[in-house]
């Protein structure tokens, strides 16, 4: 899965080409595990349990994301430009780690 501006796009064939994942929201960033994670423009975070055939919205980073990452404990990890943030719910809630303002 690769996020471009139309919103995410998927590859069966090994990279070699890609299909938009027409059910998705426009995600930033996406990580695979335990589903399909992926965070919005403005933060908000959305799961796919189905390889991104359906999805579900879930919480909010609190700004603009910049990295994100899923742990192998299922833990959502994530930064702004201020805040480096964490997940233990799959997305629902999350409480800062760092705050570098």
């Amino acid at each position: 899965v690769v996020t471009v501006e139309a919103g995410p796009h998927i590859s069966t064939d090994g990279g070699q080409s890609f299909d938009p994942l027409d059910q998705a929201p426009v995600l930033m960033l996406v990580d695979w595990a335990d589903g399909l994670y992926g965070i919005a423009p403005d933060g908000a975070v959305h799961h796919s349990a189905d390889s991104g055939a359906s999805w579900e919205a879930r919480g909010e980073i609190g700004g603009r994301p910049h990295a994100m990452t899923v742990g192998p404990n299922g833990a959502v990890y994530a930064a702004t430009e201020e805040v480096i943030v964490v997940s233990a719910d799959g997305g629902q809630t999350f409480s800062v780690l760092f705050d570098m303002s």
